[in-house]
């Protein structure tokens, strides 16, 4: 039973799709228990109602014990854990969690084009609930300017920035202090020696070249077709709302 092991930290590396998660398993696979994303299928039914807060926390304190005995890992990086931070908390009050954030622009045009390659994927249908369940909550009214968002089947560009500010934001309040490490994606292979002693591991045995592990099969570059004043304009207007998570940020620097 691992609840109360010695050795290398639980640890979760969590935050929004597309911001280096993927990377950081790679990385960290030879360095202790590491993995991206397993196991993910049963935890999607149970996403809107985590996000929601209509699931009572203690609730799915066997489930996740029970998941956290089969898997048997040190570092779990999964995007889809960030809905579900308080229940980790309650079965596992000492677990870390680290917390990549994605300059805006690039993140937003990455989503894209993973959404649109995921399109190909057999498996889709059961994934587009989670961007559904990230980025639409009031309906999806695109601008004019957006036309080729809309002719996608895509979200409007305030739905995305309202993810990308509200997300980090919502998961760095819930998390004790010295409890989470956050940091830039584009910082992460300069960030070894900072990721491995928080997670427990020698610096020396993470595999640094590995920081960008998986990229995009195509490259879509949708952003291209719309006015770049009018994209900076949206993501300034927004930029406020992530005020608390770039002071953690700042203040997680060095």
């Amino acid at each position: 039973m691992r609840i109360g092991r010695s050795g290398p930290r639980r640890v979760y590396c969590v935050g929004l799709p597309k911001c280096g998660t993927h990377s950081l398993a790679a990385m960290f696979a030879g360095a202790c228990r590491a993995a991206h994303e397993p196991d993910a299928e049963p935890l999607l039914p149970l996403l809107a109602q985590a996000r929601s807060g209509s699931l009572p926390v203690g609730e799915l304190r066997s489930f996740f014990r029970s998941r956290d005995r089969r898997l048997a890992l040190d570092l779990e990086s999964n995007h889809l854990l960030a809905s579900f931070v308080p229940h980790l908390l309650d079965a596992f009050p000492r677990a870390r969690f680290v917390v990549l954030v994605r300059g805006c622009h690039d993140w937003i045009d990455s989503m894209i084009s993973d959404q649109l390659n995921l399109r190909t994927w057999d498996g889709y249908q059961r994934w587009h609930v989670v961007y559904d369940e990230y980025m639409v909550r009031d309906g999806r009214l695109f601008p004019p300017q957006e036309r080729i968002l809309e002719d996608l089947d895509l979200y409007p560009l305030a739905h995305y920035i309202r993810y990308w500010c509200e997300e980090p934001q919502a998961i760095m309040r819930g998390l004790p202090p010295g409890s989470v490490l956050a940091l830039r994606t584009e910082d992460l292979g300069a960030a070894v020696p900072r990721i491995a002693s928080f997670v427990g591991v020698s610096a020396e045995a993470v595999a640094t070249e590995r920081s960008h592990s998986y990229r995009s099969p195509q490259k879509h570059s949708v952003l291209d077709s719309i006015d770049s004043e009018y994209l900076e304009r949206l993501i300034e207007a927004h930029a406020g709302q992530a005020t608390e998570w770039r002071d953690r940020l700042a203040s997680s620097a060095g």
